[in-house]
């Protein structure tokens, strides 16, 4: 006799082997699915930290946000930075991203385990392996991690409750230098994880790792350059006094200085009577030394001006080649006196008005020619004029076969208190500010300076240029 079968032994019978291909097939799809997600989840996050990392944050602000992007990304209960303070070897809690279920466990628990400290970090038996070894480590356990500063009751309720199967952590290090260690909870067990989302997490840890040092680097860079702006701003003021000390000296030392040297000139005279050659000479030293003197003291004066923005210009037409013969005809002794051959070339049937202040390019001519006398021990110097037609443009230049420029003193040549490498050699008195006044006197004129030498021995040429009318 047959007997029927039960439902229940109907549902216990053996499947086909259709119905086995079937649910293979299934299963195979579902996995293929579940790793295509995974890797779009992967890719797109990828894309977040990359734009994320590129940005000019602070560290901090930088973790939270990639924090927020991976638990956001991938689910995880917990995404956490600790940072590593070498100095003390221990780990701090930097930035952190919770689940909801891990805000109510930490609220209704009242212990917030993520923001505790791991000091003696290298020596931590879990996080040690971490920082020393540079490799992953996780754990399905939290009170390896905490049971040092939690019950076991109580971690093993907060584990419950926000279902966390096992945390990962690795760590962040760039060029052998550890930035800390990152660190996810997850509500999946290690071994649960694909292959593909395993390789993925190391993958934008690289990616991390890099913008952090990246970030903190940064920082120190901003750090580094307000110290710098302090201490610009500093110079400045230095700079400033400085300027108005010299300002103020040299005004005090003009007055003293003009009596030394017109008492001076008075005893060589013979207004106060005849007096012996031999005192003669030594007032004549006291005359000349005090005329020197009262050079450097003017250029002080003029840099002080001129750096303090007080320097005054009276501006007036004038014949400028009028003011060239002028200057020559003052300082035609000394060039007799060095035994130069001389001779003063203008551009003739040209007329060279223009509209500046006399006096100062007065100086320049003076300084110049000065110049060329005292760096020409024996030769020729000329003194030129030209001016173009069509700019109306006016060049001064004074040419001599003198010791000549060499070519890394060139660039330096207009700088304050450059003087040539041989001027102390020779005995050449001057304070290395001549030029430097002179140019800044150039440009207030809206003209030009420079000189020209084809080298050491060579003679060299120094030119103005300005605007004619």
């Amino acid at each position: 006799m047959f007997l029927r079968k039960t439902k229940s032994q109907a549902l216990k019978s053996p499947s086909t082997p259709h119905e086995d291909e079937l649910k293979k097939a299934a299963e195979s799809l579902y996995k293929q699915n579940h790793e295509l997600a995974i890797k779009n989840k992967t890719l797109s996050l990828l894309r977040e930290l990359y734009q994320t990392s590129i940005q000019n944050l602070e560290p901090n602000i930088l973790a939270g946000k990639l924090a927020e992007q991976i638990l956001k990304a991938f689910e995880y209960e917990l995404v956490a930075f600790f940072s590593y303070n070498g100095n003390r070897d221990e780990l701090v809690p930097s930035e952190f991203a919770r689940s909801e279920r891990w805000n109510a466990t930490r609220a209704k628990l009242q212990v917030h385990i993520d923001s505790f400290h791991f000091p003696s970090a290298s020596t931590h038996p879990i996080l040690g392996k971490v920082l020393r070894d540079k490799q992953m480590v996780h754990i399905e356990n939290i009170t390896e991690l905490w049971g040092k500063n939690v019950s076991e009751k109580t971690l093993k309720e907060f584990q419950e409750n926000t279902h966390l199967k096992s945390i990962l952590m690795y760590p962040l290090f760039t060029d052998g230098k550890n930035l800390g260690v990152l660190m996810f909870g997850l509500n999946r067990n290690y071994d649960e994880l694909i292959q593909y989302e395993k390789d993925s997490i190391g993958s934008f840890i690289n990616v991390i790792s890099i913008a952090l040092d990246k970030a903190y680097l940064y920082q120190e860079l901003q750090v580094t350059n307000e110290d710098l702006a302090v201490a610009n701003d500093k110079l400045k003021e230095l700079d400033q006094l400085k300027s108005e000390f010299l300002g103020l000296a040299s005004h005090q030392l003009r007055s003293p200085m003009t009596a030394i040297k017109g008492y001076a000139s008075l005893i060589l005279e013979g207004e106060f009577g005849t007096v012996s050659p031999e005192l003669k000479g030594a007032v004549d030293i006291i005359y000349h030394s005090t005329q020197t003197l009262t050079s450097m003291v003017a250029d002080f004066l003029d840099v002080s001006r001129i750096e303090q923005g007080n320097m005054k210009y009276d501006m007036a037409d004038f014949d400028f080649k009028v003011l060239t013969e002028e200057v020559i005809s003052e300082q035609k002794p000394n060039i007799e006196k060095a035994g130069l051959a001389f001779a003063f070339k203008p551009e003739e049937g040209k007329t060279y008005m223009m509209n500046g202040d006399k006096q100062k390019l007065k100086q320049i001519l003076v300084n110049f020619i000065d110049n060329s006398v005292k760096y020409t021990p024996k030769g020729s110097m000329t003194v030129s004029l030209k001016k173009d037609d069509a700019t109306k443009k006016i060049t001064f230049a004074v040419s001599d076969t003198g010791v000549g420029i060499a070519k890394e003193t060139m660039p330096k040549l207009f700088e304050k208190f450059s003087r040539a490498k041989d001027a102390q050699a020779t005995n050449i008195h001057g304070t290395g500010l001549g030029l430097y006044v002179a140019k800044k006197m150039v440009d207030a004129h809206h003209g030009r300076v420079w000189a020209e030498s084809e080298g050491e021995g060579k003679g060299s040429t120094f030119l103005v240029e300005l605007q004619g009318k």
